[in-house]
């Protein structure tokens, strides 16, 4: 099996005589030509300047030459003008561009994951970005190889520092599909990994390794354990933020070790001023509780006849909306409006009357496990887009908080507008409080905290929770009862209440057995089903204090005991009351809205703790972007799988290793117990002496300037995989490679400079009977663009291609989904930058990219294929960005006033295919002009991308006969063959 030819050490070739040397510019040629001269055969001549400068601007950038740089090229007759015009191109940004579009199809570059969940990949584009850097930089390839396997492990040894783009590199073992939703998490860890081994295999080594996870390599010396001792590599790697539904890939802070410690320390810092904070909090609120909650029986007589309370309203209460109101599901008894549909605005509207004009107060109500900003507007008027825009702790009831917010209002009838495009926070009710009410509902605290000796801020509270919340609401239903018939009112609504539950003698000690009752009414039943029937408010008020008395006793027990997770009272109306009471956001909870409840040297406390919190916030860190990384996890050996079944496994585990088809050439590194082996994997694989590396490596850069490789299969150098036409070339080659230090630029100046590159095509046809296949590079086949070099020299010839490099178009949020129920996504591709910058959405791709054989991003693709079908010629007929590029075009050419219909039809020959037109194409041109110009007038403007035909909008006028026919023209050419295909 080692002699396979893949497998035998790389040779050491010596460059062969040929007889005719003038032909040669380089050894390249010495080989090529020997095997031709062998065949008795001839190269074809030398293309045309004009072929040689828009094949080369192709191949290198990706993008048609303009006009004048056509004419540059043309007009410079030096004997060095093309290997100059080979440094320029290699040179310009948008040679990684192309060349890295190349390398993502190995990679199975995509913006999403595909499958099962198809989320979106929101920092992919950072990988990419990383690519066409290293293609810019002329990375060494080996180091390219590194960076992708290991670049998290790699360690600065030049005095640069290069940690976060190496780290942006491993990207590469993250960015294939997975099924994130796979119950089975061991399952979904091992095809995470034999994914990654497959697409290592084919793009580094040209190994099928994947093949070998059910059993020893059809075809290929790669036995099951060779399989298994490198998945445990990367089952030794840390791929997934975590294994849970939906899953997601990791991401890391792409940051400098430096960097991150200082983050680090800062978190900390501020960790301990929060929880000291919290701390301090949680004490004040104990001593609040333990001074006042003695008296709540008479707080709660002090407000309860005020006049002034403001009217709370409960959120579910709206005039419109599209949300869901729901009592149970958020916190039993409570109810809360919330998201039906994220994927459509959502709103609720209230109808208010503000009896006097002025600065009104609306306070809001809501929980949210993150921050869901609303969006206020009244009367229709925007507001604020940032209301209730905090993270209160969670979405249940115990985390709700008020926010506030003033609003300017006219006396009269106004319309509230609470709205967000996606998902809602749970907004639980709401006052407005206008100028006159609240200086009244302040003066009326003011006397009664006068008259009692009771705080204002407690006796606020208080207020507000007895007018609103519905835990009170027998208490509003006490209040509501004449004093003199108090007793025989307080019979009757028990009365009510039992037969509400259709039970006309409920004893209180038979209320926890009740069925359909909630917490709230729980709590009421307790109050009033009792013996004696209260005989006035005053006694109503104490059964309160008998029933807050409890609840905190039951809560200062609860809290002595160890080893419980959840502290919440097993009693659902005893918790909903306790929340109400000492919750986070509870009435005898302190926060900093009353700090003056607490004695002066407690607040003294806090405050500095507070302004340590505010140089905290002063002195935080920018956030860090992140990036899809890898990162080393636990290292495991794994035992071979029996058919490839994670639930059947051998006894035995097998070390962790790598091929030892290749371990006479390249011996196996040692590995420990300290890393996965990810680094030691890396080095071994981009040893000089390593068999498949370079040879690959330099197929793949002849693959992507030929159309074929000198091997056929550039992933697969194995038995199947087909002879190189030229072996001793190809280890020639890689031998040059390695000496001239990985450089892709250093091989690219080589292979351009060439005579072989340069060949034109031949009409030899002894050349196309002994070599049909053009195996032995005698000429030059011609070859159909790919879609995105199709796509940009669209836009590039009618000017209107956007040349900002790096960055995201991709609409969808950072693993938001991508892909509704029909499988369509979210994005578009209106964009006219270049087409690298696209979204890539798996399972639904770009149309256009589609009908040109764009590949499939969930796999490793080596070679596109190039089909000519119906298709391809229907799009460059009909399309609006074929017909819009046209029209500008046409537009451009008619704005040079100074020129003639010839010279006209010359620029736009230079401008489509890089060449000017002969005598009978110029000819053809004009007559083809005359006849449109002489037909009644049918053409319309068409503007890409928003193009109006076919919608709801007006069709445009019927353009100029003039604009009309020139388009006409620059269409039929944009739409030949010539411009998609390069000679």
């Amino acid at each position: 099996e080692r002699r396979h030819w893949a497998y035998r050490p790389l040779a050491s070739p010596s460059v062969p005589g040929v007889i005719d040397e003038t032909w040669c510019r380089n050894d390249i040629d010495r080989f090529v030509l020997a095997r031709l001269e062998e065949a008795g055969l001839e190269p074809a001549p030398e293309a045309s300047r004009e072929t040689l400068v828009r094949r080369l601007y192709f191949d290198l950038l990706g993008l048609p030459p303009n006009a004048d740089q056509v004419r540059r090229f043309l007009e410079d007759d030096s004997e060095d003008a093309f290997e100059r015009l080979v440094d320029e191109l290699l040179e310009s940004p948008h040679y990684g561009e192309r060349w890295g579009r190349h390398w993502l199809d190995v990679t199975r570059y995509a913006d999403s994951n595909g499958l099962d969940e198809n989320t979106a990949f929101g920092n992919a584009w950072r990988y990419r970005d990383w690519v066409v850097r290293s293609f810019n930089e002329d990375l060494p390839y080996d180091q390219f190889v590194m960076e992708q396997l290991a670049g998290d492990l790699m360690e600065d040894d030049d005095g640069s520092d290069r940690s976060v783009e190496r780290l942006l590199a491993t990207g590469f073992l993250s960015l294939g599909p997975k099924v994130l939703a796979e119950p089975d998490k061991e399952k979904m860890q091992i095809d995470i990994v034999d994914e990654q081994l497959d697409v290592m295999g084919l793009a580094f080594l040209g190994q099928t390794i994947g093949c070998a996870r059910c059993h020893d390599h059809k075809f290929d010396p790669i036995p099951t354990s060779d399989y298994y001792a490198l998945a445990g590599i990367f089952y030794s790697t840390r791929t997934m933020e975590s294994l849970n539904t939906v899953a997601r890939v990791l991401e890391r802070e792409l940051a400098t070790p430096e960097e991150i410690e200082l983050v680090e320390r800062h978190a900390a810092a501020t960790e301990s001023n929060e929880v000291a904070i919290d701390d301090l909090l949680e004490e004040g609120s104990h001593q609040l509780r333990e001074r006042w909650i003695g008296r709540t029986s008479e707080i709660m007589l002090a407000v309860s006849r005020m006049k002034n309370v403001p009217s709370i309203r409960e959120a579910e209460s709206f005039d419109d909306s599209n949300l869901k109101a729901d009592h149970d599901r958020w916190g039993s008894g409570v109810g809360v409006i919330h998201t039906i549909s994220p994927d459509e605005l959502q709103y609720a509207e209230y109808v208010v009357d503000v009896p006097i004009a002025g600065t009104h107060h609306l306070a809001v109500r809501f929980a949210s496990g993150e921050e869901r900003p609303l969006r206020l507007l009244v009367d229709g008027d925007p507001v604020t887009d940032s209301f209730c825009d905090f993270d209160t702790g969670s979405f249940d009831v115990d985390s709700m908080a008020w926010d506030e917010m003033p609003l300017e209002l006219s006396a009269g009838r106004h319309v509230l507008r609470l709205e967000r495009e996606t998902s809602y926070p749970h907004l639980d009710r709401f006052f407005l409080i206008g100028p006159a009410q609240s200086e009244l509902f302040d003066d009326e605290l003011e006397t009664i905290s006068s008259r009692t000796g009771l705080p204002v801020a407690l006796l606020e509270r208080w207020a507000l929770a007895l007018e609103g919340d519905s835990l009170f609401s027998p208490w509003r239903d006490a209040l509501a009862l004449d004093a003199v018939d108090f007793p025989v009112a307080a019979e009757g609504l028990m009365s009510e209440l039992r037969s509400r539950y259709r039970d006309d003698s409920v004893p209180a000690d038979g209320i926890d057995d009740l069925t359909g009752v909630t917490p709230d009414e729980r709590v009421l039943l307790r109050t009033i089903v009792a013996d004696p029937v209260p005989q006035d408010l005053a006694e109503f008020s104490i059964r309160w204090q008998r029933i807050t008395r409890d609840v905190i006793e039951a809560w200062e027990r609860l809290l002595e005991q160890d080893g419980i997770e959840e502290r919440t009272l097993s009693d659902d109306g005893q918790e909903a009351l306790r929340r109400a009471l000492v919750g986070d956001h509870g009435i005898y909870a302190v926060d900093e809205s009353n700090l003056d409840l607490l004695p002066e040297a407690f607040s003294n406390r806090l405050d500095r703790l507070f302004a340590e919190r505010d140089v905290l916030e002063q002195d935080a860190p920018d956030e860090f972007p992140m990036g899809i990384a890898v990162e080393d996890a636990e290292v495991t050996d794994l035992p071979i799988f029996i058919r490839g079944n994670h639930t059947t496994k051998a006894d035995e585990v097998v070390p962790r290793g790598m091929l030892q088809i290749v371990s006479d050439t390249v011996p196996a590194p040692e590995l420990d117990d300290s890393s996965s082996g990810r680094l030691e994997l890396a080095r071994w694989i981009i040893d000089p002496e390593h068999p498949l590396t370079s040879r690959v490596a330099v197929n793949r850069l002849w693959h992507w300037h030929f159309g074929r490789g000198l091997a056929p299969k550039p992933s697969n150098f194995g038995t199947r995989g087909g002879e190189p036409t030229h072996p001793e070339l190809l280890d020639w080659l890689s031998r040059r490679f390695v000496q001239d230090g990985w450089s892709m630029k250093s091989m690219h100046r080589l292979i351009l400079n060439s005579s072989t590159w340069r060949a034109g095509a031949s009409e030899d046809p002894e050349a196309f009977r002994i070599d049909p296949d053009n195996r032995l590079l005698g000429r030059r086949d011609p070859r159909r663009l790919e879609a995105e070099p199709i796509r940009d020299s669209l836009l590039a010839v009618s000017g209107g291609l956007e040349t900002e490099m790096g960055g995201s178009l991709l609409r969808s949020g950072n693993f938001a989904y991508v892909t509704n129920d029909q499988s369509t996504s979210n994005e578009v591709y209106t964009s006219k930058r270049r087409a690298i910058y696209l979204p890539l959405i798996r399972n639904d791709m770009y149309p256009f990219f589609s009908i040109f054989d764009y590949p499939d991003s969930s796999v490793a693709v080596d070679a596109r294929p190039s089909t000519m079908v119906a298709q391809q010629a229907l799009f460059m007929m009909n399309s609006p960005l074929v017909l819009a590029q046209a029209e500008e075009l046409a537009r451009h050419v008619l704005a040079e006033e100074d020129w003639n219909d010839q010279a006209r039809i010359t620029h736009l020959y230079l401008t489509c295919f890089a060449r000017h037109p002969d005598p009978l194409q110029i000819e053809g041109a004009m007559a083809f002009l005359d006849r449109i110009r002489s037909e009644p007038p049918t053409g319309r403007s068409v503007s890409w991308p928003e193009n109006p035909m076919g919608s709801d909008a007006p069709a445009p006028e019927p353009m100029e006969p003039e604009l009309h026919a020139w388009r006409t023209l620059c269409h039929a050419l944009l739409a030949s063959n010539e411009f998609i295909y390069l000679d």
